[in-house]
């Protein structure tokens, strides 16, 4: 799993007022919105007894364990430990993990540097644009590594057979195609059944995918070392029906 990256997490809309568990980058984390409404996150580990937080509550803006009641803001910092009231609260800190809700997604940064630009840049969103402004949003974990995904979305020549169901080609044979760097991204493109397809691999984890009429936006993250979640915005320019 490659550091000092952005990765998409989870759907924004899943985070509401109950703790979220959830696992990534081969680690178990808990999600909550702070007061603020701001999405947060940690280790979902209490660090008095390591019990589950996602099996907590929130309350009052802070996470509460389940086992022994100790609340923590959305710094981090212990606000109470119901049996002992006057303790020094100092030793029991979570440490918040980096993540922003962006495009409808919680993004946790899986590194120690300065957090960069998010993936899904202007330049991705217009590509959307252009496409349609009725998009749908898709979900799926898959039981094989990343790198198979992000392979997958470079393969234009499985298209006619895969998803004969939606986009019916005729003649399967691949024209033009070549893979090219442009800048830090992949560009991989080619002509399949008389319709140009082209991909756009940006970091480890996040893809573009145009095919005719349809833009796809990708981003994937291990669940650990042979599972990945998947997410996907889908634009088409055929209908204005959503789907």
């Amino acid at each position: 799993m490659v550091r000092d990256h952005w990765y998409a997490i989870e759907r924004a809309t899943q985070v509401g007022r109950k703790p979220r568990g959830i696992r990534r980058l081969d680690r178990p984390l808990v999600l909550w919105r702070g007061p603020d409404g701001r999405v947060l996150a940690a280790y979902d580990a209490c660090p008095h007894r390591g019990a589950a937080l996602s099996r907590g509550r929130v309350v009052d803006g802070c996470l509460e364990c389940p086992y022994h009641g100790l609340r923590f803001d959305a710094e981090g910092a212990c606000q109470r430990i119901p049996a002992h009231p006057d303790r020094d609260r100092s030793p029991w800190r979570l440490h918040p993990l980096p993540v922003v809700e962006e495009r409808g997604l919680i993004w946790l940064w899986n590194g120690d540097g300065e957090p960069g630009p998010l993936p899904w840049s202007e330049d991705v969103q217009a590509r959307l644009d252009a496409t349609s402004p009725t998009t749908i949003d898709l979900t799926e974990t898959f039981p094989v590594h990343y790198l198979r995904i992000m392979e997958n979305l470079t393969d234009v020549h499985h298209v006619p057979f895969v998803h004969r169901s939606t986009i019916p080609i005729r003649d399967p044979s691949v024209r033009d195609f070549e893979a090219r760097r442009e800048g830090e991204d992949i560009v991989v493109q080619g002509t399949v059944g008389g319709l140009e397809a082209r991909t756009l691999i940006r970091g480890p984890a996040f893809g573009v995918l145009e095919f005719g009429v349809a833009t796809f936006v990708v981003a994937v993250t291990p669940v650990d070392g042979t599972h990945t979640w998947l997410f996907a915005r889908y634009a088409q320019g055929v209908s204005n029906l959503p789907g």
